[in-house]
C-alpha cells in the first residue's frame, strides 16, 4: 500500500449481500461481490473495520443498519455503506414529490407486502445520525437510484473533479464533510446481475462470478479510477472519479446487448455533503500532488491555447462533436457569435486531442493585413519550405501536397481578418486557392484546416472559392447554458482552491451573464478582476469585490474608465487617437484590428510619450495583447471584441469620430505606407 499515513480515526466498510432469496428470484453475484470488495478494502486501501452481513432477513438487516453501525463509529470517521441484492422501487402517494419510494429486499420478503422491505428512508435516517466526516454510500440493486429522493436531494451531483488536484485542494477534500452516493442504477432502472443476452434485471445462473457494476468498483479502486489528471496518475481516487470511471464502464457494457439494456449508475451528495471529497487512495501508486501555482486561473480577455487546457471547462460537450466532426471531415469552419469561445474551444479543446491521436500541428496562423506572408512564415517554420524558397501561384499545388504528406492540422484563427485587414484581392484568393488545394489534394484524408470564424462575417465568404466545401464544413459553437457557465466560475475555483463569500455570489454571476449576448468574455474579464482583487488578501472572491468591479457587465467599463478618468488631458487625448486606431468598420461591422508599433509613431515625441505610456497601462490591465506577427513585427490589438463592444466611452469616440472616418484613417496610413516603401 503506497499511501500510509492516516487521514481519519478509524476507516469502516459496512457491507450487506444478499443471495439466498426465499420468496423472490435468488441472485448469483452478490455475496461474491461483497467478499471481494471487503478484501480489497482490506487490504489495498487500509479499513481497518469490516462489517460483512450476507443474507440477511429484515430483522438482522434493520439491526445491522440501526444497531451495529451507529455503535461502530465514532467522531470523524470515516464510512462505506455497500449493499448488493434485490432493490426494489414502490410509488406511494404519501410523497409529496410523486417521486418513488426505495426499498432494500432482505431474503425473507415477501413481494406482495411491502411492510416485508427495509426502507432506504430508513437507511438515509442512520447514516446521517452517524458523527462521522466522510461516508461514501454504494448500492448495487435495482433501483437504487430512488435512494436519492429518501435523501432528499432532488439535485444530481455534478462531477466537481477539476482537471488537476492540487495538494492544497487534496487537503480541503480530506478537512471537508463528504457525503456521497454512488447507485447501479437510476430510479427507473434495474441493475444487472451478470453481463448476458438476457433481459434488463435478469439475474440467472450465467458464468460471470460479479455484477458489471461490481466489476468497474474493483478496477477503478485497483486505480483505475485515477484518472485525473489526464496524462498522468496522482495517487488518489476521489468518489468524483470513481464515479465517472465506473458510469462509463457501465453504461458501455450494458449498451452493448442493447439500448434496452442501458444502466447508467448515478451519483449525488446525501444532506451533510459539504466541500470534500470521499477519497481511497492509489493502491501502488504514490501520493502526487503538486503546490498550487501562482497564477490568475481566469484569462480575462485573451483566448484559452493548448498549454491552458487544464484550466479550460464548460465546453466539453462541443469538444466532443467537434472530435466527432474532425474524424471524417478534412475541413471544419467554427463559426459562432462573437464571445462564444470559437478560438478556445479549438485551441485548448480539439487541438490537444488531435495532437493525442499523432497530427502534426502548425503553429496558429492569422491572416492579418498579409495572410500570404503569414502563411509563408508558417511554411518555413515548419520546414514545407526551403529557405529561399518564396509561396508562389506557380507551386502552390506542389507545397499543399508537400503539406498533406502526413497527418497535420492547420488552424487559420479570426479568418475574417481576410476581409477586415488584407486589401489586396490578389492576396485573399492565393490564401483560399492554398485551402482549396489542401482539401482537393490526393492526400486529403491526411488534413485537417480548421479555420474560425465570426458568423455576422460569415456571409461575406459566400462566394470567396471556398463555397463547394463551406456548408458541409460548418460547425457553429452554440451559446453557453447555465451550467456551462457555472462550470467555467467554478471548476478553476475548486481547482486552484478558491472560493465564493457568499456561495450564491455564483448565481448571481450566472444570472447576470445570461443577461449579455456573448457574455464570455465579459465574464472572463470580470473573474479575472476579481482574482487579482482578492488573492492577497485570501482565497476568498467577495461580494464586495463583485459589487465594486460593477458586475460582469460594468467591470470591463469600470477596468477601461479607470484608466482614462486617472489621466490627464494629454493623455486622455493620446488613449481616443489610440483606440480609433485599434478599431475597423468592414461591412458595416465593428471589429479589433491589429495595429503595428510603427503606426503609433508620431513626428512630436512628447505625443509618443503619452502613447506609450496609455499603451503600457491598457497592456496592464490586460485590455490589450502585445505580439509579434509573422515577420517579427511588434503589434498590439485589443484582447477581444468585446472591448469595442461593451465600452461605452469607445463607441462614443466612434460615433464622433464617424466610422466612415475610421475606415479613411487606416487606408491612408496604409498609402503613405506604400508610398514610403
Amino acid at each position: 500500500m503506497a499511501n500510509q499515513k492516516k487521514y481519519f480515526p478509524n476507516s469502516h466498510a459496512f457491507i450487506v449481500a444478499n443471495n439466498a432469496y426465499q420468496q423472490v428470484s435468488k441472485l448469483k453475484t452478490p455475496i461474491n461481490d461483497a467478499t471481494k470488495l471487503a478484501e480489497i478494502l482490506e487490504n489495498k486501501h487500509n479499513f481497518e473495520q469490516i462489517h460483512l452481513l450476507t443474507d440477511a432477513n429484515k430483522v438482522q438487516l434493520e439491526e445491522f443498519i440501526t444497531q451495529t453501525m451507529p455503535n461502530a463509529v465514532q467522531q470523524d470517521d470515516k464510512v462505506l455503506f455497500y449493499f448488493a441484492g434485490h432493490g426494489i422501487a414502490v410509488d406511494s402517494d404519501e410523497d409529496k414529490e410523486g417521486e418513488p419510494k426505495g426499498y432494500l429486499v432482505p431474503t425473507d420478503a415477501d413481494s406482495n407486502d411491502e411492510s416485508t422491505f427495509v426502507a432506504m428512508d430508513l437507511l438515509n435516517e442512520m447514516l446521517h445520525q452517524l458523527p462521522s466526516r466522510h461516508l461514501l454510500l454504494i448500492l448495487d440493486c435495482c433501483f437504487s437510484g430512488s435512494f436519492e429522493w429518501s435523501a432528499n436531494k432532488s439535485r444530481a451531483l455534478r462531477s466537481r473533479v477539476p482537471k488537476k488536484i492540487y495538494k492544497e485542494r487534496f487537503d480541503r477534500y480530506i478537512k471537508d464533510p463528504a457525503w456521497q452516493a454512488i447507485t447501479s442504477a437510476a430510479q427507473d432502472q434495474l441493475a444487472l446481475d451478470v453481463l448476458s443476452k438476457k433481459p434488463v434485471g435478469y439475474r440467472g445462473d450465467d458464468n460471470q462470478d460479479h455484477s458489471p457494476f461490481a466489476l468497474s468498483l474493483f478496477a477503478g479502486l485497483d486505480g483505475a479510477a485515477d484518472v485525473v489528471p489526464a496524462d498522468d496518475k496522482d495517487g488518489i481516487i476521489t468518489a468524483s472519479e470513481l464515479y465517472v470511471y465506473m458510469r462509463d464502464w457501465v453504461e458501455d457494457q450494458s449498451i452493448k446487448q442493447s439500448e434496452k439494456s442501458r444502466q447508467t449508475p448515478k451519483f449525488f451528495p446525501l444532506a451533510k455533503h459539504d466541500k470534500g471529497e470521499f477519497i481511497f487512495f492509489h493502491p501502488t501508486h504514490p501520493l502526487n500532488l503538486d503546490p498550487i501555482p501562482q497564477r490568475n486561473p481566469y484569462k480575462g480577455l485573451q483566448s484559452f491555447n493548448e498549454e491552458d487546457q487544464e484550466l479550460f471547462y464548460g465546453r466539453d460537450d462541443v469538444i466532443e462533436d467537434l472530435q466527432k466532426k474532425a474524424e471524417d471531415h478534412f475541413f471544419i469552419v467554427v463559426t459562432g457569435a462573437s464571445g462564444t469561445g470559437k478560438s478556445s474551444v479549438i485551441k485548448a479543446g480539439l487541438l490537444p486531442i488531435l495532437r493525442d491521436q499523432g497530427f502534426n500541428i502548425f503553429p496558429v496562423i492569422r491572416p492579418g493585413k498579409n495572410p500570404m506572408v503569414s502563411l509563408q512564415e508558417i511554411l518555413l517554420e515548419m520546414q514545407i519550405l526551403a529557405s529561399e524558397e518564396v509561396i508562389t501561384q506557380d507551386n502552390l499545388a506542389q507545397i499543399a501536397h508537400k503539406v498533406t504528406e502526413k497527418p497535420t492540422v492547420i488552424l487559420i484563427d479570426q479568418y475574417e481578418e481576410l476581409i477586415t485587414q488584407c486589401k489586396s484581392e490578389a492576396e485573399q484568393t492565393m490564401f483560399i486557392d492554398f485551402i482549396r488545394l489542401l482539401l482537393e489534394d490526393d492526400r486529403a484524408v491526411n488534413v485537417r484546416v480548421v479555420i474560425t470564424v465570426r458568423s455576422d462575417f460569415e456571409p461575406q465568404f459566400e462566394n470567396l472559392g471556398l463555397e463547394k466545401y463551406w456548408h458541409e464544413a460548418r460547425f457553429t459553437v452554440p451559446p453557453f447554458s447555465q451550467d456551462d457557465y457555472r462550470e467555467v466560475i467554478e471548476k478553476p475555483a475548486i481547482q486552484e482552491v478558491l472560493f465564493f463569500e457568499p456561495a450564491d455570489l455564483v448565481d448571481e454571476i450566472i444570472n447576470e451573464v445570461i443577461q449579455a449576448p456573448g457574455g464570455l468574455p465579459l465574464l472572463s474579464f470580470l473573474l479575472s478582476q476579481l482574482y487579482d482583487k482578492c488573492y492577497q488578501k485570501g482565497r476568498k472572491l467577495t461580494q464586495e469585490a463583485y459589487n465594486e468591479l460593477g458586475g460582469v457587465i460594468g467591470s470591463l467599463r469600470t477596468s477601461a474608465d479607470s484608466i482614462y478618468n486617472n489621466l490627464d488631458d494629454n493623455h486622455r487625448t493620446a488613449m481616443r487617437h489610440l483606440m480609433l486606431r485599434l478599431v475597423s468598420v468592414e461591412g458595416g461591422e465593428l471589429a479589433s484590428r491589429r495595429v503595428l508599433m510603427p503606426e503609433l509613431e508620431y513626428s512630436k515625441e512628447d505625443v509618443n510619450t503619452w502613447i506609450n505610456h496609455v499603451v503600457n497601462q491598457l497592456l496592464e490591465a490586460r485590455l490589450l495583447v502585445k505580439g509579434r506577427d509573422s515577420l517579427g513585427q511588434i503589434y498590439i490589438e485589443p484582447a477581444h471584441d468585446a472591448l469595442i463592444r461593451a465600452w461605452g466611452t469607445l463607441w462614443d469616440w466612434i460615433k464622433q469620430f464617424g466610422e466612415d472616418n475610421i475606415t479613411l484613417q487606416r487606408r491612408l496610413y496604409e498609402a503613405v505606407t506604400e508610398l514610403d516603401e
